[in-house]
């Protein structure tokens, strides 16, 4: 028969067990399914890299290099606010507006130094976006892009928050 500091004991041990594999688990029911939906924590118990739901943000600052096209192994860095972006590359700098619907990043350009820089207004920009588990790190991959300069520098890369 256990005595009861073993009982608990175990218990506990159950318990941490599934707490781990729970957080380990990509494809918990409750989760949408979309590989952004990281809910990291620090040692505060704050989620730095995430929104009040727990998603990942693209809010702040990252920086890549460019895999491919007129731009490729070029440096960028991009900034995005509440519902605009700056982007810097060595030609010029891009301004532009953005939203996340799941793992969907919708981009226009607004203006551009020099302005032949920008894609034109109506020309809206589709990624799909998968963040690591700690929200440091995303990938855009093309969904839909009509401007072919944004596509050369967005399409593949892998940004890393600043």
């Amino acid at each position: 028969m256990m005595n009861r500091s073993a009982s608990t004991g175990r218990a506990l041990r159950v318990l941490a067990l599934v707490v781990f594999v729970g957080a380990c688990d990509p494809m918990r029911p409750s989760d949408s399914g979309v590989a952004n939906d990281a809910t990291p924590a620090d040692t505060n118990g704050s989620m730095p890299d995430a929104d009040a739901s727990g998603a990942c943000t693209f809010v702040g600052a990252w920086q890549g290099t460019i895999a491919g096209g007129s731009f490729a192994g070029q440096s960028l860095q991009w900034t995005f606010e509440q519902s605009t972006w700056t982007a810097a590359i060595s030609a010029g700098s891009i301004r532009g507006t953005w939203s996340l619907s799941g793992s969907a990043l919708e981009v226009n350009d607004t203006s551009a130094m020099p302005a032949f820089l920008a894609c034109p207004v109506a020309d809206r920009g589709v990624y799909a976006v998968s963040f690591d588990p700690t929200c440091a790190t995303v990938r855009l991959t093309t969904t839909t892009e009509p401007c072919d300069g944004r596509r050369a520098y967005a399409d593949g890369i892998t940004l890393t928050r600043r």
